[in-house]
């Protein structure tokens, strides 16, 4: 796993120059905003509103979901289990964004990732 991680991941220090064991950060936090505001079972942080640009902003990394964003180990959770599910078992997975009842976004999940 520590060669998945280097995809995607930096060192903290490699960032500030200073060594800070087991601390890393998005390769894509600098570029994708919304990184902190990402969390699950502790309450939304995004408005409704923000998930179109945060999906548009996703598609522009390399994560395979939204959730992998949190860290890395949901990041590889997230790639394996994209991989099975849309890759070998040909089931790939669809986020549809609706806005006053209407499509605001669509991202097909293996096709808007760089796996």
């Amino acid at each position: 796993m520590a060669a998945f991680v280097i995809l995607g991941y930096l060192l903290r220090h490699q960032l500030d120059r200073k060594p800070v064991a087991d601390t890393v950060t998005s390769r894509f936090a600098l570029g994708f905003s919304q990184t902190k505001a990402v969390v699950y079972c502790v309450g939304a942080k995004l408005d409704d509103s923000e998930m179109p640009v945060t999906y548009s902003n996703l598609e522009a990394t390399n994560f395979a979901t939204l959730y992998a964003v949190t860290g890395p180990d949901d990041d590889f959770a997230e790639a394996f289990a994209s991989d099975v599910h849309g890759v070998r078992l040909g089931r790939p997975w669809r986020v549809t964004i609706e806005r006053n009842r209407k499509v605001a976004k669509v991202i097909d999940v293996l096709e808007s990732t760089a796996l």
